[in-house]
């Protein structure tokens, strides 16, 4: 997803990374197994998107529960 945004090079000049549309993501994976409250799967992939952003921005962050 985030390179495809990149394809298309959507300008974004007020910008102080670069001149054009790029996106983080966090992303939070879990093993069916285990009992977690989905509000701890979601916190995860929060923080996960503030690591992202945190070092660098246009990057992905993955953390495994």
């Amino acid at each position: 997803m985030r390179k495809e945004i990149i394809k298309l090079k959507i300008k974004h000049p007020l910008s102080d990374i670069g001149n054009i549309l790029t996106i983080s993501l966090g992303v939070a994976t879990m093993v069916s197994e285990k009992e977690i409250n989905c509000e701890i799967l979601v916190k995860a992939a929060d923080d996960a998107l503030y690591k992202a952003k945190k070092t660098g921005r246009n990057k992905v962050d993955n953390v495994v529960i």
